[in-house]
C-alpha cells in the first residue's frame, strides 16, 4: 500500500492550514505533469508521501503524527 499524505496530516506536522492545501495542490500539478491525470481531479485530496517528501525535502514518513 501508499503511503500517502492529506491537508490534516501536514496540518498536524505544524503547517497551516493554507500551506497544507497549496503543497497538496503543487503535489497534484507535480504528479499531473508526470502522466498521472487522475490527480486532476478536484476531489482528490490526497498525495504520495514520496511526492511530499520530496516537495518538503524532509521526509514526512517517518514523523509521527499529533493529532488533537
Amino acid at each position: 500500500m501508499i503511503a500517502t499524505v492529506t491537508k490534516n496530516d501536514l496540518v498536524a506536522l505544524g503547517f497551516s492550514e493554507g500551506t497544507s492545501k497549496r503543497i497538496i495542490r503543487q503535489g497534484k500539478e507535480l504528479l499531473v505533469a508526470r502522466g498521472f491525470r487522475v490527480y486532476q481531479n478536484k476531489r482528490i485530496g490526497t498525495i504520495p508521501a514520496t511526492i511530499a517528501t520530496e516537495l518538503l525535502g524532509f521526509d514526512v514518513q517517518n514523523i509521527p503524527l499529533t493529532r488533537g
